[in-house]
């Protein structure tokens, strides 16, 4: 599954990359990221000052039924924006296991749209196939309730 959506907000686009490049705002505008929790370093020495990582539970719910599921997440790109107003992140799954897992990306592109806005293009990407039935439709029913809850939690930062 390879889903992008793109949120409009009246923030700069160096406002909206503040928000989107702390993954734990992602509970407080995206649906289906129940809990991100910074991971601890003294239990993870894996985990370096220049890649952050996160504990991230995702939760879909469809109906009656709900699915939950727990990955471990870097930043592996942190662009904030230049002159030019363009800025990137990246997260990725990076499970210290041994395992081999599905991957998991999220992306956010920034650019600015006109004189007082920004957009966020925002990219989700997952190698797997028991997520897809339940979160496609979260995607497609949630982009503008997404666009809305981030342009309200970057007014009040």
């Amino acid at each position: 599954m390879d889903k992008t959506f793109t949120l409009e907000t009246p923030a700069t686009p160096a406002d909206l990359f503040d928000t989107v490049s702390d993954l734990t705002t992602y509970p407080s505008w995206i649906d289906f990221v129940h809990k991100v929790e910074p991971v601890n370093t003294s239990q993870d020495p894996t985990t370096e000052a220049d890649s952050p990582a996160w504990w991230v539970t995702l939760r879909a719910r469809l109906g009656p039924l709900s699915r939950s599921k727990r990955l471990r997440m870097t930043r592996t790109v942190c662009t904030p924006p230049g002159a030019d107003g363009v800025g990137q992140v990246r997260f990725e799954r990076r499970e210290i296991d041994g395992r081999d897992h599905a991957d998991w990306i999220l992306e956010v592109n920034v650019r600015p749209n006109g004189d007082s806005a920004s957009l966020a293009e925002c990219r989700l990407a997952y190698s797997g196939t028991l997520w897809t039935a339940p979160l496609e439709p979260l995607l497609d029913q949630g982009a503008d309730e997404s666009a809305a809850r981030l342009a309200a939690l970057i007014a009040d930062a």
